[in-house]
């Protein structure tokens, strides 16, 4: 679990800052861990949903079906959706941690 605790972290560390602000904007509505990876979903102001996803085993990745991530994550890093869910993520391991 530690490794998936350091794995997020570090994934956040290495975020945009202004990313990482706006993703205290997109919450997650519902969020889960598979036993491989984190899943979300959030659904912006216009309602429409979008679905990151963390992998934490095996290859470790993150995707998100969101425009941003198709467009710009190779250079700028995760979207604000994705950074949202591995925050959840991590509050939700430190819950079962505490």
């Amino acid at each position: 679990m530690d490794a998936n605790i350091d794995a997020l972290t570090a994934l956040i560390q290495k975020s945009d800052p202004k990313r990482i602000a706006r993703s205290d904007d997109r919450p997650m509505d519902h969020f889960r861990w598979t036993g491989e990876a984190w899943e979300g979903l959030v659904t912006n102001d216009a309602g429409v949903e979008y679905r990151p996803r963390i992998n934490l085993l095996g290859c470790r990745s993150f995707n998100c079906t969101c425009p941003d991530k198709r467009s710009r994550a190779r250079r700028v890093g995760p979207c604000k959706h994705v950074i949202s869910l591995a925050k959840a993520g991590l509050t939700q391991m430190a819950a079962f941690a505490g």
